[in-house]
């Protein structure tokens, strides 16, 4: 598999407005390794280059403002420039902003996250199973119930393409989808009690949903799962249920 370079342009305007503490490393330049957690160099609040690391995979973003948000993440906009790997760029791909994880911003392959329940800011993995790394970019809470949601870019010869129907997977569910077997599982739910998961086949380079199975919990904590496929399922994932 080959390595990458991407440069992300991103236009705005944002003041810093907090300074560097040890939980919000990842907003103040300080490069992170994404598996420990743990810094692989002295901070510089000042520097305008932040490096994150992962499974032996780097990315530094360099020119971003970020202030910090009530959650504690960062809204990073400006002149962003965002790179991966140490060979020969792709062009740029140019966002409005990105939202920067305090804790493991980089996230690397197919796996659990390093810590339950982190939201990575950015996401290397496979998802049109080509064989070359694709790239998840954390940029608004589309997703369901303030989850970040991501635009998803496929790697290819030219440059990197968006492609709208990963990106969707995480719009009104809850994270980035997660792979079993041959299939990649989106999330959602409505309030405490019901859950489901969308599955979906890759096919030419696409997500094609395969079914979705609905988990109820009734008030006496038992649970009954029912599996939707063809037009019910299509009719579920378009909201009309």
């Amino acid at each position: 598999m080959r390595q990458l370079v991407l440069i992300v342009a991103v236009f705005g305007l944002a003041a810093c407005s907090s300074p560097a503490t040890s939980e919000s490393s990842a907003l103040q330049s300080t490069p992170t390794d994404s598996t420990t957690g743990q810094p692989t160099a002295p901070a510089s609040p000042s520097a305008e280059v932040r490096h994150f690391a992962a499974a032996g995979r780097e990315l530094s973003m360099e020119g971003a403002t970020c202030a910090v948000q009530p959650g504690g993440y960062g809204l990073c906009q400006g002149d962003i420039a965002i790179s991966v790997g140490e060979v020969p760029s792709l062009p740029p791909i140019e966002l409005r902003e990105v939202l920067l994880a305090r804790e493991f911003p980089l996230h690397v392959g197919e796996g659990e996250l390093a810590k339950p329940g982190a939201t990575p800011s950015f996401v290397l993995v496979d998802y049109d199973r080509d064989g070359t790394e694709d790239l998840a970019v954390a940029v608004d809470r589309l997703g369901g119930y303030g989850h970040w949601s991501y635009s998803v870019y496929l790697q290819r010869d030219e440059g990197w393409v968006l492609s709208p129907d990963f990106s969707a997977l995480t719009e009104g569910r809850m994270g980035t989808p997660r792979r079993d077997g041959d299939a990649w599982v989106a999330f959602g739910k409505s309030g405490c009690c019901q859950h489901w998961e969308e599955r979906y086949d890759v096919m030419e380079g696409k997500p094609v949903l395969r079914d979705v199975a609905i988990t109820t919990v009734s008030a006496d904590g038992s649970a009954t799962t029912e599996v939707l496929r063809g037009d019910e399922a299509a009719a579920h994932v378009r909201g009309e249920h």
